[in-house]
């Protein structure tokens, strides 16, 4: 199961979208406004960098020893849509913000990606 926090952009989001229906993975749909502060602390426990998964514009306050973390969380939660990379899918203790059709990929099973590449081997050597 893939929790995936959509963005502004519903082109992509429906892509995305296809793409997980496409290979039969389950997927929850979440708008970004819904996450709360408990979520929030789960996905940055999931992460050796929490700024990975949020917007540049953060990474000023990522040296401040005078932020505390609830103010810092907060201030996310604030505005979720600015301060997030999305769209955003969290699965197995993962976070992969920014997703893409390309990094979605790496979502699949293993035996469904094998699958995948011996139908392009096969026909490119065909």
């Amino acid at each position: 199961m893939i929790d995936l926090y959509l963005s502004k952009n519903s082109q992509r989001n429906q892509l995305l979208l296809d793409f997980f229906q496409n290979y039969g993975i389950e997927v929850s749909c979440h708008s970004v406004s819904e996450m709360t502060k408990d979520k929030l602390i789960e996905m940055m426990s999931y992460s050796s960098d929490c700024f990975e998964f949020l917007s540049p514009n953060l990474l000023r306050f990522k040296n401040r020893d005078n932020l505390r973390l609830t103010d810092f969380i907060e201030m996310i939660l604030k505005n979720p849509e600015l301060t997030i990379r999305l769209p955003l899918a969290v699965s197995n203790k993962r976070v992969y913000p920014n997703l893409n059709l390309e990094e979605a990929r790496a979502l699949l099973p293993r035996d469904t990606k094998q699958l995948i590449y011996m139908e392009q081997t096969h026909y490119l050597s065909s």
